[in-house]
């Protein structure tokens, strides 16, 4: 299975209309996320 997350900054001040979106392969075994380099930035303002 393929899930999209995607993020839209409608109206946002200064992003005017940004969308920000990354897929996960989803498996038995745990899921996978198909740009590495997204997720890594995504859990570097997490963490």
């Amino acid at each position: 299975m393929v899930v999209s997350i995607d993020i839209s900054f409608f109206g946002h001040p200064t992003l005017h209309g940004a969308r920000i979106e990354t897929v996960y392969v989803i498996t038995e075994d745990g899921c996978e996320p198909l740009s590495p380099e997204m997720d890594a930035r995504f859990m570097e303002d997490i963490v």
